[in-house]
Formats: C-alpha cells, sequence, structure tokens
C-alpha cells in the first residue's frame, strides 16, 4: 500500500465522496482504514430507524418498527462507540413507519447519559409525527450548532422554543418552519434573542415581523436572515402581514449582510432610512404580495441606492395573490425611469425583478443600461410575468448586453423573439451560462431561426429555459451548439408542466446538420 493512502486526512476526504457500501468494506481492510471509514460512514445518520440498530435488532413491520428484545446495559456500551463519530442526524417522514411509543420510552428511560449523540453538531427534525417529533427534543444538547426544525401542524410549539433556548446555547445556524408562528410571537422573540451566537436565520414566509425582527438586532453575530421563499410557502396568509416597523437602537445588526423579508415597498424604505438601519447590507432581497406601484417601487430603490451603497446583489419580488385581486385591475407597469437608480449602487452587480406585468422597457433602455453597469454579472428583468402582453424588448438587446457587459453569466429577460429583429452580425456572449426566457412567446415556427442566432452568440451556455405552462431546459455537456426545443403541443395555462433534456450523443455515426451536433431528447410529464 502507497503511503498516502494512510494519511488519515487524505483517506477521510476519499471516504467522504464514496457510498456507504464501499466505505462498509474499507472498515475490513486494514487498523488504518477502519477508524477513518467508521468516521465516514456514520457521520451523517438519516432516520431513527438506522440509529437504533445499534442499540438492539429491530423488527420492521407493514406500519411500525419495534425492538425485538430489550434494551440491555451492554448494548449502551456498543451504541456509544458508534454514537460519538455522529456529527449529522436527520429524523424526516421519508416512510409511513414509526416507533411505538413503548420504545421510545424504553431508549428514553434506559440510556445512560443524558446526551446519546455528544458530538452532534447538525440536526434536521422535519417529521409530522408528534410522538417522534417530540421524542427527538433529545437530541438537542449544547453543542448543537445547526438546527432545521419543521413542526408538526398540532403540536405546540411554545414548548419546543423554550428548550431550544435552553439546551443549544451556542447554535449559529436555524431553520424554523411552522404553521400560523404568530400564536407564538412572543416566545420566538424571546428564543431568538437568547441565542447570542446565531449567525443565520431562516423563517417562514411572513414571520419575520416587527418584534421578531428587533429581537434579532440585539444578535452581535448575525449575518444572514432569511424568509422563505413565496414558492416555498405553506398556507400562511398575506393578509395577516402587520406593518414592519422594527425598533432599532445604537449598535443594531452589527455583523447583518444579508437579508431576505416580507413587506410592502413603502415599510421597506421606512426601515432603511430609520436611525441605526443596517447600512453593511450586500445582498437584499424583499418579497411582497400587495399591490405595489411604480411610483413605490422608484421611491424604495431611491432610497436603497442612498442607504445601502454596499449592495452587490438585490431583488424585488412584487407578486400578487390572486384570489384578492385580478390582474386586469392592475394597469401599471414598471417603467425603465423607475429602475434607473440602481445604476447608482456603486457595487451592484445582480439584479433581479419580478413583477405581474411586463415591463416597460426597450431596446434602447437596456442598451443605456448595459453602458452604464460593465461590472453585470446577472440580469433577471421579469422573464415570467403573470399578465402576458407583447414584449418590447427584442433580441437586438443582446448585442448591446454581450458588447458592454462582458462579465453576465445569468440574463433572463421577457422578449418578442421575432426573427425580424435579430441583429446582424450576431455578437457573442463571454460569460453566459444561463439564459430564461420565461413565458416569452416563441412560436415554433421560429424556433430554427431563434436557434441559430442563439448558437452564434451562447458558445457557453449551459442551460436554455422556457417557461410558459411548460418548461425546456438544456443541459450541454460539452460547447456544442445548442438547439432549442422543437413544438411542444399542449395548452399553456393548463398546469402541465414538461421537462426536455437534450444530453449531446457521443456515438460516432450521430448526425450532422450544418455542423451542429444532434441532441437525443427525453421528455418527461410531471
Amino acid at each position: 500500500m502507497h503511503r498516502a493512502l494512510t494519511i488519515p486526512e487524505l483517506l477521510d476526504i476519499i471516504f467522504s465522496s464514496t457510498n456507504e457500501l464501499a466505505n462498509a468494506r474499507a472498515v475490513s481492510v486494514c487498523k488504518t482504514w477502519s477508524g477513518v471509514a467508521r468516521d465516514a460512514l456514520w457521520r451523517d445518520v438519516r432516520g431513527l430507524h438506522r440509529l437504533f440498530c445499534l442499540l438492539a435488532p429491530v423488527i420492521r413491520y407493514s406500519s411500525h418498527y419495534e425492538f425485538q428484545r430489550r434494551i440491555e446495559p451492554s448494548d449502551w456500551t456498543n451504541f456509544n462507540t458508534m454514537a460519538t463519530r455522529i456529527k449529522h442526524f436527520t429524523v424526516e417522514d421519508l416512510e409511513d413507519r414509526k416507533f411505538r411509543d413503548i420504545d421510545l420510552g424504553m431508549v428514553a428511560t434506559t440510556r445512560r447519559s443524558i446526551h446519546i449523540l455528544p458530538n452532534l453538531t447538525q440536526l434536521t427534525l422535519t417529521m409530522r409525527d408528534e410522538g417522534q417529533f417530540w421524542f427527538s427534543v433529545i437530541f438537542l444538547h449544547e453543542n448543537l450548532q445547526r438546527l432545521v426544525l419543521k413542526i408538526p401542524d398540532a403540536f405546540p410549539p411554545q414548548n419546543l422554543l423554550t428548550e431550544v433556548s435552553l439546551r443549544c446555547a451556542k447554535l449559529c445556524y436555524l431553520d424554523l418552519e411552522m404553521s400560523n408562528p404568530s400564536r407564538v410571537e412572543g416566545a420566538l422573540a424571546d428564543m431568538l434573542s437568547s441565542l447570542t451566537n446565531l449567525k443565520t436565520v431562516i423563517m417562514p414566509c411572513y414571520t419575520i415581523s416587527s418584534p421578531i425582527m428587533t429581537s434579532l438586532t440585539r444578535l452581535p453575530n448575525l449575518g444572514t436572515i432569511q424568509s422563505q421563499c413565496f414558492t416555498d410557502r405553506g398556507s400562511e396568509d398575506p393578509a395577516a402581514v402587520q406593518p414592519f416597523s422594527p425598533v432599532l437602537h445604537e449598535g443594531a445588526f452589527p455583523s447583518l449582510r444579508k437579508l431576505t423579508f416580507d413587506s410592502n415597498l413603502c415599510d421597506t424604505a421606512a426601515f432603511f432610512t430609520a436611525n441605526f438601519a443596517p447600512v453593511n447590507i450586500t445582498y437584499l432581497c424583499v418579497q411582497t404580495a400587495s399591490i405595489e406601484t411604480p411610483l413605490s417601487f422608484f421611491e424604495c430603490l431611491t432610497t436603497l441606492s442612498h442607504t445601502c451603497e454596499k449592495l452587490r446583489v438585490l431583488a424585488f419580488y412584487l407578486t400578487v395573490d390572486g384570489s384578492r385581486q385580478t390582474f386586469n385591475e392592475i394597469s401599471e407597469s414598471i417603467s425603465f425611469k423607475d429602475i434607473c437608480p440602481i445604476l447608482d449602487l456603486p457595487h451592484l452587480t445582480a439584479f433581479e425583478l419580478t413583477h405581474y406585468r411586463p415591463l416597460d422597457i426597450s431596446d434602447d433602455n437596456i442598451d443605456h443600461l448595459a453602458r452604464n453597469w460593465p461590472e453585470l454579472v446577472s440580469l433577471d428583468l421579469n422573464p415570467g410575468p403573470v399578465v402576458l402582453e407583447n414584449p418590447k424588448i427584442t433580441f437586438g438587446s443582446f448585442s448591446s448586453l454581450a458588447r458592454h457587459c462582458p462579465k453576465l453569466g445569468r440574463l433572463g429577460l421577457f422578449l418578442d423573439p421575432s426573427p425580424d429583429n435579430l441583429p446582424t452580425p450576431a455578437v457573442p456572449f463571454k460569460m453566459l451560462n444561463t439564459l430564461d426566457l420565461g413565458t416569452s412567446p416563441i412560436q415554433s415556427e421560429v424556433h430554427d431561426q431563434v436557434a441559430l442566432y442563439l448558437s452564434e452568440i451562447c458558445h457557453f451556455l449551459a442551460r436554455w429555459r422556457l417557461e410558459s405552462g411548460v418548461i425546456w431546459c438544456l443541459s450541454l455537456t460539452s460547447w456544442a451548439t445548442p438547439i432549442l426545443a422543437p413544438k411542444f403541443e399542449g395548452d399553456r395555462r393548463s398546469g402541465d408542466v414538461c421537462v426536455i433534456s437534450y444530453h449531446y450523443l457521443p456515438s460516432c455515426d450521430a448526425k450532422r446538420d450544418g455542423g451542429r451536433k444532434i441532441w437525443k431528447e427525453s421528455c418527461k410529464i410531471l
């Protein structure tokens, strides 16, 4: 055996990239490999079933698990030799089977120490069963650093929040998901203010209210506050959102750099103009389900350009709950004049805007934007509006972006794909790897012409995505020329989703068309 294969650090890297079966076999190779392979094998454990197999034989029935015999003191001795290796533990609803309450009680009453996983640093609890969830609280301890909790709907969260604040003083990362969090807002605020080592907090949509944000201002190490994206929200009601006006004191948010929260634009502007507001933000995402006018957007963006000069990434998700307001009643679109304040942010490299109506932006506006933004890396200008009106942007804007924004890696636009507007000669992008055309009305009749143009300007394109009730994905495994998807017969508004992946055919008899590779099509209706 080469001496390099006896270095523990190198073996750990190797075993971390292999599967469980290979690591289990590596345990028997030699004494040097055995310890490192065991560490890799038991570092990340998923499920109570796998964990408790270390204690005693477990019988698997159609509806539940149970121990084959009672747990003996010697079983805990054997268990502890492996338990110290476990760093990450996950309990989730992978299947309907669960342990009986009597078996869980036997584990809790026979254990020989309070912490059965003393070296655990990351705990994930996302099960629906209340009994197993409450039992899993025994895994909380003072050395835990990362905690992901999805609290069952019928479970009283207040007791759990108290347990977390008492047992997990060194917690650095908290991802919390629960229904109707407003009922325990006070307990939640108390818990957050007591966890002074927190660096990242992720909360459910519409949960980061004024009291919650006020409690977070006191955390000295907090660098990231994130509200779950609208796409991840459950039954939360946008109407339940209260005015956002946290109380800020001197020294608030000393380490905050990334912020994602739910608020209307007026309250957002007021928050950043208040005394002691965070000024070192580099990443900001604002989500709102209320109807926002172009004026309120312009005023908010202008405020941010004056108060958050260190911003590098800025995103606005301005959506509407269609059950409360028809889109026909919303007549105003955001214009280029409303977006112009982003050019006053000297360090901004990525901008994303989602709106229910198409943007009132032309090719000339894109040209002005590109000429004044050479450091642009990512740009998403509402590629998928809900109201499908005739877009003003055409492929003519691509030449300006390619010429003046050499670092552009991601581009999303809602545009008119008419081949009459294809610029000649085509100017290729230098770094573009993702192109999102959203709900752009690309007709099958012009696919070939559009494909030819894209093949000339997107040499490094890694994914092409067209979403209009249909999602097209193009994955390139080489620098071959991308070919657009063929015609898809379906109703745009039916809600059906189709994913088409193209893979280069490496066989030597693959046909060529004008020097282009032929791509294999695979279609899956989700």
